[in-house]
């Protein structure tokens, strides 16, 4: 009888090399998207477990996993949003460098040791802050000067806002670094400020 004879072994064959590199090459692409052009990325912690569900966002397209923004006002003078730092916030959290005077935006303060106050937007409160300055010629904060600082080590201070007494005369970039109440996690905000 004429005809094919079948095999019961199992048949093998050699995937071509561009198959085989697809898997790696989509996790490389999926791995670049993630790096956006506003700053630090924030970075799930998985080895946290959440304590409780975190608020809707305060603004439209804020994101969840970052905290909310503080904001820097001098008496009687218009209110400035911070930029942010590294910051850990509940799950997340996000390292940047020192924010230098070339990426934030210049604020006028009407005058040296003006009283300045930083505060979060309803319902975010924090449980301690410090505030520095460095030179705005100093890109990554070198030589820092202690302009205050307060609240409770032990959580137990919920403050929606802070004052204290600003730099003297000169160009400035302020960092302030408030730990969030309910161990929230912290962050730092920078302000590029001009003191006549």
């Amino acid at each position: 009888m004429g005809g094919q004879s079948v095999s019961d072994s199992p048949r093998t064959f050699a995937a071509p090399g561009w198959l085989l590199a697809a898997p790696l090459l989509a996790a490389l692409i999926g791995a670049c998207s993630m790096v956006g052009p506003g700053g630090p990325t924030p970075t799930a912690n998985p080895s946290a477990s959440p304590s409780h569900t975190p608020p809707p966002p305060t603004s439209a397209g804020e994101s969840l996993l970052a905290p909310p923004i503080a904001t820097l006002q001098s008496a009687g003078g218009a209110v400035h949003a911070g930029v942010l730092g590294s910051w850990s916030y509940r799950d997340a959290f996000a390292d940047a460098p020192w924010q230098s005077a070339e990426g934030l935006a210049r604020i006028e303060l009407a005058a040296a040791a003006a009283l300045l106050t930083v505060a979060m937007p309803p319902p975010a409160t924090f449980s301690r802050w410090s505030a520095r300055y460095a030179a705005a010629a100093d890109p990554t904060g070198d030589v820092v000067r202690p302009l205050g600082s307060g609240g409770a080590d032990d959580d137990s201070d919920r403050l929606a806002a802070a004052t204290f007494e600003g730099p003297p005369s000169g160009e400035w970039v302020i960092e302030v670094q408030l730990t969030f109440a309910d161990g929230d996690g912290s962050a730092a905000y920078y302000w590029y400020v001009a003191v006549p």
